[in-house]
């Protein structure tokens, strides 16, 4: 499922494969105790040299459980009520506050489905296991999140933008190098927005009869 659509970079095949075998694990124990969901103590997980964050995404993707990690369990709650609500695709992420009232989510369980596009990378804070960086497509999205003490709910609505804009954002603020960095980063996204458009041209499949 996921070597077929995304790309691999940092981690190896044997990382996907411990990867693959705890999300496998986790799917297990959540239909062998029908568990609604769960909240995973993921650190604790590093030092068997695997995260859970290939399989939560994966869980989240293709199953009606609630999985967050973290031990978070309000956002595994959240994401379990959605789906019996009949919101079909969640995900959790953690929100940085950004000037002028826009808000930067990110998460190592980010979503495969309906994206321009994914690449499977190392954990971001330890540099251990598979975790998912999702190209997001624009547009209306829903944001909720349950309280801690689960007697409160908070519902928005926004506007979802390219990686494109932020990146731009942050230009002014680098050094040379790292603006060239930015820069190449940049064309890979317009890139990316590219592929379905080039796919249904033949592009991709005149140019494999070149090679």
């Amino acid at each position: 499922h996921f070597m077929v659509k995304g790309t691999l970079r940092e981690p190896s095949v044997g990382d996907l494969q411990q990867a693959c075998r705890m999300a496998r694990a986790l799917q297990v124990l959540l239909e062998r105790y029908s568990a609604d969901g769960a909240a995973i103590a993921c650190f604790n997980l590093l030092k068997t040299g695997t995260t859970c964050c290939l399989g939560a995404s994966y869980l989240n993707d293709v199953g009606p459980w609630g999985v967050a990690c973290e031990g978070d369990l309000d956002s595994a709650v959240t994401m379990l009520m959605l789906k019996k609500l009949g919101v079909r695709k969640v995900w959790m992420a953690n929100p940085v506050l950004c000037p002028g009232g826009e808000v930067q989510f990110s998460h190592c369980t980010a979503p495969v489905w309906e994206t321009n596009g994914w690449v499977l990378r190392s954990h971001h804070e330890s540099g251990i296991g598979v975790s998912v960086e999702s190209f997001m497509p624009s547009g209306t999205v829903t944001g909720c999140r349950i309280s801690a003490k689960f007697n409160a709910a908070a519902v928005w609505k926004g506007e979802a933008y390219s990686g494109e804009r932020l990146l731009q954002a942050l230009r002014p603020l680098l050094s040379a190098e790292r603006r060239s960095k930015v820069d190449r980063a940049i064309q890979m996204v317009r890139m990316i927005h590219l592929l379905p458009m080039l796919q249904e041209s033949g592009v991709f499949s005149s140019l494999l009869h070149l090679l």
